[in-house]
């Protein structure tokens, strides 16, 4: 008996993203400049703003509230989100083990659609050493999309992002890293488009 299955995924063909910052518009090289993640949800993302919200987490503390969370006074509602992949480097061992149980990148997805985000983007910080700035395409073995766009960017193009916001990533980071609760901000002037396509083999 016959059956499909989905062994892998790959980048589709179709892939476009156009960042228009002050009226000028870039289109960025898929695979070099970004790329999409694997569980994204596929199809046309309509042009809207960005909001950048730290490492994208929220730790409960138990009673129904949160012990940290990266989205505190921040609607990012219809908008992009940008987050930084894994969690704050520089906390206590024991906060650090909690913080991980949440920093999945579809756990970080599944709460961004949960703020009712347009789609998200996971960042490498510039004080992150890793192999590879861009997630990696990789099938996580789940079948469902995560029901929200997600992308991955360099920490060059989301730099750029930040700086037109007036503000400097490795300095944020550093922040970010010793356990501080930062306020995310908006990005202003700057709206981002794309296709997205996952090819599943």
């Amino acid at each position: 008996q016959t059956f499909e299955f989905t062994a892998g995924v790959a980048v589709g063909k179709d892939n476009e993203l156009s960042v228009t910052t002050d009226g000028e518009t870039r289109e960025l090289v898929t695979d070099e400049d970004w790329r999409p993640v694997s569980f994204s949800e596929t199809g046309e993302v309509e042009e809207t703003g960005v909001v950048f919200a730290g490492y994208g987490l929220e730790v409960p503390d138990g009673q129904g509230g949160e012990s940290y969370t990266s989205y505190f006074h921040l609607d990012v509602k219809g908008k992009w989100v940008m987050v930084l992949r894994f969690v704050p480097e520089d906390v206590e061992d024991e906060k650090r083990r909690e913080m991980q149980r949440y920093s999945r990148l579809r756990h970080k997805a599944t709460l961004a659609r949960r703020k009712f985000a347009a789609g998200i983007i996971f960042v490498t910080g510039p004080e992150t050493q890793v192999r590879e700035e861009l997630v990696p395409m990789q099938f996580d073995a789940s079948l469902a999309d995560s029901g929200i766009p997600a992308i991955t960017i360099t920490t060059e193009q989301a730099s750029r992002l930040v700086a037109s916001a007036g503000k400097d990533l490795g300095e944020i980071q550093k922040k970010l890293d010793t356990g501080e609760m930062i306020q995310g901000f908006d990005i202003p002037g700057t709206r981002i488009s794309a296709n997205l396509d996952v090819d599943q083999e």
